[in-house]
This record gives structure tokens, sequence and C-alpha cells, in this order.
């Protein structure tokens, strides 16, 4: 199957497998491999390679492979043009989770076009976890560090977000050096303060 098929039917397999919580010590293992690995990357989707990170990571299988495959340039660039902010959140969270330094995909969560998609399109939940793991990575992130505490950045945390959300976003900045003054106020507002 992992040889043979196609990105979508890799992704779906080693997924239903971690749904039913399913070893899966062949395919894993050839999934992590270099032949598969690229051609999940370059030929799957930001879905495909996202759901299948999660699948190893569940399955309990050393991705460093996959993960290397991921920062690759020109895999990084697919991933920050084409996915969602929900991928994007995952592929950098399982490299922050394997300790696996990014080289390529950090940078370029950090650029005024990436980190702006982040934060208008992002879910509290997703925004939390790009910025834990950039921190986690220690990767200084300026521009999303500076769109993140806007007030209209904070405002849309405090509304739709967790109070874990919230304090990992703020742990998460304040490791990276930044004040986090937009958010912080708003810890003392009602609307936070009652859902804390």
């Amino acid at each position: 199957m992992a040889m043979e098929g196609s990105p979508r039917q890799i992704s779906n397999s080693i997924m239903a497998k971690a749904q039913l919580g399913q070893k899966a010590e062949i395919l894993g293992g050839l999934i992590c491999t270099e032949f598969v690995a690229e051609k999940m990357v370059l030929s799957g989707t930001a879905r495909y390679m996202r759901t299948t990170f999660w699948a190893l990571e569940t399955l309990g299988h050393d991705a460093k492979g996959f993960a290397g495959m991921l920062d690759q340039e020109k895999v990084a660039e697919k991933l920050v043009r084409e996915g969602t902010p929900g991928s994007v959140a995952a592929s950098i969270g399982a490299m922050a989770k394997l300790g696996r330094d990014s080289k390529n995909l950090a940078p370029m969560i950090d650029r005024e076009s990436v980190a702006g998609k982040i934060v208008r399109h992002g879910t509290p939940q997703s925004i939390a976890k790009i910025i834990w793991s950039m921190a986690k990575l220690g990767h200084k992130t300026n521009v999303l560090t500076g769109l993140l505490d806007s007030d209209e950045a904070a405002q849309k945390m405090a509304r739709d977000g967790t109070p874990q959300n919230f304090a990992n976003t703020i742990w998460a900045m304040a490791k990276l050096g930044h004040k986090a003054k937009g958010l912080a106020r708003l810890l003392d507002s009602d609307a936070v303060a009652q859902k804390i």
C-alpha cells in the first residue's frame, strides 16, 4: 500500500489504524522511509500530511524522517502556501513534540503573509499551538508575536479561545521575549476572568 498507494490512500489507512488504536508497524515504518515520506509531502495535500503526522504520533512511531521531509524548503513552502493554519499548527507542533528543529518551516511561519493568514484565519487552538511550538523550538517570531498582540487578535483569543489556549499563547510569547501587553491586559478583563 505505502509503496504504490496515493497520498490520500496512505493517509486514510494510517489514520484508520490510529483511530482504531491498532498497531501499524509495517505501514508506519514504510511511511517513515524517505521514499514514501517524500511522496507524501510532495504529492499530497497539507491535510494528508497533517493527518499522517498525527497518526504516526498517535501510534508512537519515530516520525523524525517524516518531520525532516516536512522541513525541506519546497515542502515547507507548499505547506504555508496551501495549508490551513490547522495544517501548519499540526506540522510545526509535531516537529516541536519530536524535538526536530526547523530550518525552513519556522522562519516561513514568521513571514508577514503567513503570520497574517494564521492570525486572521486560525482558531485560537491552532494559533496557540503554532506560537507554543515556535517557543519550544526556540524560534524568535517578531512578525507573528506582533500580530498576536494586536487588540483584534487578543480579543479573538479572549472571545473564542479556552483558558488553555490563552495561557499557552502568553507563556510562549513570554518565552520568546515578547511582553504580550495586549493579551496581558485582557487577563484582568471580565470576559477572560470569567472563563478562567
